[in-house]
């Protein structure tokens, strides 16, 4: 993924600890669904800026609770 990539993490600030490594490429990963073990999650969506045919990203987030 040297270019445009999306990481998730679990915790709030991008210093958590990774509950993906870095996700890219045009097909969806392999894990597609990610549980935090507390009540915040951070996704970075990264992108290198450069002109190029590729669209971006896209995703879907939703949200549950769990242990109610």
């Amino acid at each position: 993924c040297p270019f445009d990539y999306v990481e998730v993490r679990d915790g709030s600030t991008n210093e958590s600890s990774l509950l993906s490594g870095k996700l890219c490429g045009s097909q969806p990963p392999k894990t597609s669904v990610f549980y935090s073990t507390g009540n915040s999650m951070f996704v970075l969506m990264h992108s290198d800026s450069s002109e190029n045919t590729n669209r971006g990203f896209s995703s879907e987030i939703k949200g549950e609770l769990h242990g109610f």
